[in-house]
């Protein structure tokens, strides 16, 4: 079984290289872009194909590693050279029929790429939808070593929203909270100082500890007197997000301490 890539970006190459550390057969890629194409190809060491022919020929599985926009663009391209193949997109929200062949599946890790180099480990969960065979596919994939969770096409959505909140709405709320910082007087630069070592020991409580165990602050205190004071310092725009997620604290909290009471707290918000 020969895997090949139709895109050429960060998602693809990191996985491309860690499918062959894992042991893995991976052809190369096809991209629009040849130079892409062919810098993949180094960092994976394998091929660049100049054409959809080449990788089809020269690939069993076939993963569409292009922004969504594309994917469905990229499957009708791919579909008159197929015959027996397996086709995959790695969109976190797109459902699998959209790739509109019998042999579909989307195969999303769930991590963040910074680069084409991303390093992966068995550790990293990946998530997989698609036909009636899918369970075979998982088999297949067992060789990786990582967890992999089937989940329902009408599930994607919410799934990635999950993704989306566990990842990118926390990059929101650190710049927010700089933002405050700043607001009162901090330097960008001692800004940055000021929430880097509080929010990464708390990302290691969270990691080694989870969520509700490693929760921590005035709401876990049910410090009411304290929230208060946040409450009338803060701006109309950032009252409103830290009202938001303080519900979701205190729910956080109420399962911590399920014998407290949080109702006067829950009262302010």
């Amino acid at each position: 079984m020969n895997i090949g890539f139709y895109g050429a970006g960060k998602v693809g190459t990191s996985l491309a290289i860690y499918f062959k550390q894992q042991g893995l057969a991976v052809s190369g890629f096809y991209s629009r872009n040849a130079a892409q194409a062919k810098e993949s190809a180094t960092l994976s060491a394998t091929a660049a194909f100049s054409t959809i022919e080449a990788l089809v020929k020269q690939s069993d599985w076939i993963f569409i590693t292009v922004s969504d926009t594309y994917i469905e663009h990229v499957a009708a391209q791919l579909m008159p050279h197929l015959q027996h193949h397996v086709l995959f997109h790695c969109s976190g929200a797109a459902p699998s029929h959209i790739l509109q062949v019998p042999n579909a599946y989307a195969f999303h890790p769930l991590y963040a790429f910074p680069s084409k180099e991303t390093p992966l480990n068995e550790q990293v969960l990946f998530t997989l939808e698609g036909s009636p065979n899918v369970e075979a596919i998982k088999q297949q994939l067992a060789t990786l070593g990582n967890p992999i969770q089937i989940i329902e096409a009408h599930q994607k959505a919410k799934y990635h929203a999950a993704c989306v909140m566990v990842s990118n709405f926390v990059n929101g709320l650190v710049y927010a909270g700089q933002q405050m910082f700043e607001s009162i007087g901090f330097s960008e630069e001692t800004a940055t100082q000021a929430y880097k070592h509080l929010f990464w020991q708390n990302a290691q409580n969270i990691f080694e500890r989870g969520a509700v165990a490693a929760l921590t602050g005035p709401i876990e205190r049910n410090d009411v007197t304290t929230i208060e004071k946040h409450l009338q310092a803060l701006e109309a725009s950032e009252k409103e997000v830290y009202a938001t997620l303080a519900k979701l604290v205190i729910d956080t909290a109420q399962v911590k301490y399920p014998a407290q009471s949080y109702d006067v707290l829950k009262r302010k918000f």
